[in-house]
């Protein structure tokens, strides 16, 4: 390749991929002019309702399954604690557990699986009660 040939095709890469970047960028996070946002890819479509029934009788029934799962988190027996902590994902390691020197990795680990299952119980139960207690969905973007 010649000189000129590289250095012309340097300079319009330069000023091609700034338009190319932004435009895939707008493109994963919806907000291309021709495109909608929805609630799939990066948009927030359908967020005040959130997935929550949309009717009055819907609604009970909604609030029923809500009362019940809450019965649920109360009484987990150990068979389901356990699948749920299998299923309880770890991506990162709180910095008092990492700065153990004398623990293996594996151990803590397991000590962050738990931590991150009674994390995510814990905030299961909170959402469960502010629902309850609220008897309706709506509220839910004011906790946030």
């Amino acid at each position: 390749m010649k000189r000129r040939t590289f250095f012309g095709f340097m300079g319009g890469a330069a000023v091609a991929a700034p338009a190319a970047l932004k435009k895939t960028a707008e493109e994963l996070a919806g907000l291309s002019i021709g495109r909608p946002l929805s609630a799939g890819m990066g948009g927030f479509g359908g967020l005040s309702s959130g997935g929550a029934p949309q009717d009055a009788s819907s609604m009970a029934l909604g609030l029923t399954r809500e009362r019940n799962l809450l019965k649920l988190l109360g009484g987990l027996t150990a068979a389901q604690r356990q699948r749920l902590r299998q299923e309880t994902w770890v991506d990162r390691l709180d910095p008092d557990l990492a700065s153990y020197a004398s623990f293996s990795l594996s151990a803590k680990i397991s000590m962050q699986r738990d931590r991150n299952l009674e994390a995510r119980l814990a905030h299961r139960r909170n959402w469960l009660e502010r629902v309850l207690e609220s008897g309706s969905y709506d509220d839910d973007l004011a906790n946030i």
